[in-house]
């Protein structure tokens, strides 16, 4: 008797175990996808945020008059130490109507104005997402305003 094997395909365990190989990797790719697309999100909203941030510090600078600036910037209050506003946005960077709820806003937009000296204001625009308070993007930059403002104007 001859008991020679013979070999022509594939034993079970071969199979088994090729197929758990191939779900480690397709889970490793699939993984590796996702936080592509997580990060491709972050990055988009964050260019969206940047570009609103900045659109706000060049409405600033268009005013050299306090009086100007404080009208047609969204409900800019004055502070203690100068003007602030806070500006809340929904997912497509639209700003929120002042007489929605914050919880309704996904982004918040903050304008900060301080007086370093007569007339010289320091200029913080920084966006955060409201949910997490994670910050998208901060600006940094001087302008300045002349003209007194009184009570009378805000």
């Amino acid at each position: 008797m001859n008991f020679s094997k013979k070999s022509d395909g594939f034993t079970l365990v071969e199979v088994i175990i090729s197929i758990a190989l191939l779900s480690v990797a397709s889970v490793v790719a699939l993984q590796l996808f996702i936080t592509s697309q997580d990060m491709n999100n972050d990055s988009r909203h964050a260019d969206i945020a940047s570009v609103q941030a900045t659109n706000i510090i060049e409405r600033l600078r268009v005013y050299d008059d306090t009086i100007a600036m404080l009208a047609n910037i969204k409900n800019m209050k004055a502070t203690e130490k100068g003007y602030s506003t806070d500006i809340y946005y929904n997912t497509n960077f639209d700003a929120l109507d002042t007489t929605l709820a914050p919880s309704d806003g996904i982004y918040l937009l903050t304008c900060q104005l301080t007086e370093s000296q007569q007339g010289l204001y320091e200029v913080i625009v920084t966006i955060k997402v409201v949910e997490s308070d994670k910050e998208l993007v901060s600006y940094t930059t001087n302008h300045y305003f002349k003209g007194e403002v009184s009570s009378d104007d805000l």
